[in-house]
């Protein structure tokens, strides 16, 4: 997301946090949306996360938090990417209907295949970040490599 849509996207949030209040009634997906929009401005998104999950009211808030989290590092390859995923997913077993949790499950088990590091690589969408996943696991097949967290024959969560 570039800083400008950014800015916008966390000046809408913060509209809508202000109604929110205002109707005394909370609003985490405002404070999910300043999430990323702070994250697109360079800014650093671990209180966002420990603020959302302090005040969670519910397990959708908690399993969208620790979701959205996990994407937005991954978006640039960073550590602490999948934790964050395989966490969210975790909390959202109930949420998603099976179907859901096992088309989720497996696109995380393919974005488990990229490498991940403490410095940020450029920005890439999801279907990028498939793709380069993709090749780097038709590239290790064959080879033997540690187990992934990602057990698709774990239905249950």
């Amino acid at each position: 997301m570039a800083a400008d849509a950014a800015a916008r996207l966390k000046q809408t949030a913060r509209r809508e946090q202000a109604m929110a209040v205002r109707g005394r009634r909370p609003c985490a997906d405002c404070d999910v949306a300043m999430m990323i929009a702070d994250y697109w401005l360079g800014k650093d998104i671990q209180q966002n996360l420990q603020t959302l999950l302090a005040t969670a009211g519910t397990p959708r808030t908690i399993a969208l938090s620790h979701l959205v989290y996990g994407q937005l590092l991954i978006s640039r390859k960073l550590a602490g990417a999948m934790a964050a995923l395989q966490q969210g997913l975790h909390v959202a077993t109930d949420l998603l209907s099976a179907a859901d949790y096992l088309r989720v499950m497996k696109r995380h088990q393919l974005l488990a295949c990229l490498p991940l590091q403490q410095t940020p690589s450029p920005a890439a969408g999801l279907s990028q970040l498939l793709t380069e996943a993709r090749v780097i696991q038709k590239l290790k097949s064959g080879r033997s490599s540690k187990p992934s967290p990602w057990d698709s024959s774990d239905t249950l969560g």
